[in-house]
């Protein structure tokens, strides 16, 4: 048995707080589980050096065919909230709102969100690609140093 998706999404909420995926947990289980596991597959292509195919998954089944380490299953959970931030960023409607609103308090402050989600967005893609690094170098044969 590999690794279910619901293992890497419990991860993946550790990063994420949102009012409208709770409405849509307390509507339905399933459609919650199938939305979120649209923003992890979304990011696994980025993960680019995992020696797991992740591509070998059973999307019905919700799991992936292999036993995922913990880290291999951190930096996935990273990228599906890097995925969901994506989504809330382009948002049309924070955006339009932001370019329509005629009260220069709610402009200014709708445009200091939009700044501090890229800078965490930013940091958040540093993250990864710092645990990326690691996990490289941990997977490293070693006999290629001899």
């Amino acid at each position: 048995m590999g690794t279910s998706y619901n293992d890497i999404i419990s991860l993946a909420l550790h990063s994420i707080q949102d009012y409208k995926l709770d409405i849509l947990y307390q509507r339905s289980f399933d459609d919650w589980m199938q939305h979120l596991a649209l923003f992890m597959i979304r990011g696994l292509d980025r993960f680019d050096n995992c020696k797991v195919d992740l591509s070998k998954r059973d999307d019905t089944l919700m799991e992936f065919e292999s036993e995922l380490s913990m880290i291999e299953q951190g930096i996935i959970a990273d990228y599906t909230a890097l995925m969901w931030l994506d989504k809330e960023m382009l948002d049309v409607r924070q955006i339009t709102g932001m370019l329509q609103n005629g009260r220069e308090a709610n402009r200014f402050s709708e445009a200091n969100l939009m700044n501090a989600k890229s800078v965490m967005r930013r940091n958040i893609i540093s993250d990864i690609d710092t645990k990326q690094v690691h996990y490289s170098l941990k997977n490293m044969n070693s006999s290629w140093f001899d």
